[in-house]
């Protein structure tokens, strides 16, 4: 079934201007009369294979197209070799073929054999110096929109790749919390329920005194299980550094990057001040890494070193062009709560960070 006609890429629309050239060569140039056939069967070529699936019939139409140009620039006008660009659109926007398919291999036989054709016999030097340099620029287009389309597909996938990791983390997330009032809430309510149909048999038996005292203990639960609550509702607020560095790990693992920690228990100890700023700064690190560095793998060290910690960071990604101020600027910010410094040591082959924050160990 024929697929509905759309809107392409307007590089594939635009070259169709040129299709006056050989047109209107047959009543100002003395092109052929019957050439106007070719050139309907190119243009009939070239759309049906920007809107139609592949078959059988895209190769045969692919080779009209390339049986037209060459005969039309041997044959005709060495100018026809301009409608070589129809070629490179569809090969870099329509197929995306590789090297070695027969698209690709008969696009460069088409590109040599004009090239070689228009030097040995073109009628003088501007002819031949044409039959060279519009190969090298159609090539040279054709290989910047292929980069082009490369870091665009890089980056979408990147997208997704951070929008699954995000649904996943969310689902993890959700998941603890329900399985955190499941053990906490469901055994509260439990008790609850046990002591008041207790306290309603003792007021029944008229056994105040006991009565009274389940209403005690009723009291007494429901207190600590408002505490509970609240310790819950604190922990979702704010992730210990192990707690931190798990859910980096899975991170990290979904976008492809094996995370390496050493000397974990030593950052442990850190005051409640310092471990509810570190896992974020660890986040941000993370979520540059995954956004910008193309890494495979990364390396965290905690390190004592007297009064201080020190964490190295370490990844084998892109790395950084140059130094700005305001690169890592999030983290900084960060860090300038707990008088902590951040130190590129290393832009890139690898990319080496240090951070450095007092050492103020959890008070017991």
């Amino acid at each position: 079934m024929l697929k509905k006609i759309q809107w392409q890429h307007p590089l594939f629309y635009v070259p169709l201007v040129f299709i006056a050239f050989p047109v209107l060569g047959i009543f100002y140039f003395d092109y052929p009369q019957w050439t106007i056939g070719l050139t309907s069967l190119f243009i009939f070529s070239y759309l049906y294979l920007i809107h139609m699936p592949q078959t059988w019939l895209t190769n045969i139409l692919w080779t009209v197209m390339i049986g037209y140009i060459f005969y039309m620039t041997i044959y005709v006008n060495g100018g026809m070799m301009w409608f070589i660009f129809y070629l490179a659109n569809l090969l870099t926007f329509n197929f995306g073929d590789k090297l070695r398919s027969y698209r690709f291999l008969s696009y460069l036989v088409l590109i040599l054999a004009v090239m070689t054709m228009g030097v040995i016999y073109g009628s003088n030097m501007g002819s031949r110096l044409m039959a060279i340099l519009l190969p090298i620029i159609c090539l040279s287009m054709q290989f910047y929109w292929t980069k082009d389309l490369e870091v665009e597909r890089q980056q979408k996938e990147l997208v997704e790749k951070n929008r699954s990791i995000n649904l996943l983390l969310a689902e993890n997330e959700r998941n603890r919390i329900g399985q955190d009032l499941h053990d906490t809430l469901g055994h509260v309510f439990a008790m609850l329920t046990i002591k008041a149909e207790l306290t309603q048999a003792l007021l029944e038996n008229e056994d105040v005194g006991a009565a009274q005292q389940e209403v005690t203990d009723l009291q007494s639960i429901s207190k600590k299980a408002m505490g509970d609550v609240r310790a819950m509702v604190q922990s979702l607020k704010r992730h210990s550094l192990a707690e931190e560095i798990m859910i980096l790990d899975n991170m990290l693992e979904l976008a492809g990057v094996e995370l390496t920690v050493t000397g974990q228990e030593i950052a442990e100890r850190l005051a409640d001040t310092v471990q509810g700023t570190l896992p974020m700064v660890l986040r941000e690190l993370a979520t540059n890494l995954i956004k910008h560095s193309q890494a495979s793998n990364c390396s965290l060290q905690f390190e004592q070193v007297g009064a201080t910690l020190v964490i190295h960071y370490k990844d084998d990604g892109c790395g950084f062009k140059e130094q700005k101020p305001s690169d890592l600027h999030t983290i900084k910010e960060r860090l300038v709560i707990i008088q902590g410094q951040l130190e590129m040591v290393s832009l890139k082959a690898p990319t080496q960070i240090r951070i450095m924050v007092p050492f103020k160990e959890e008070s017991k």
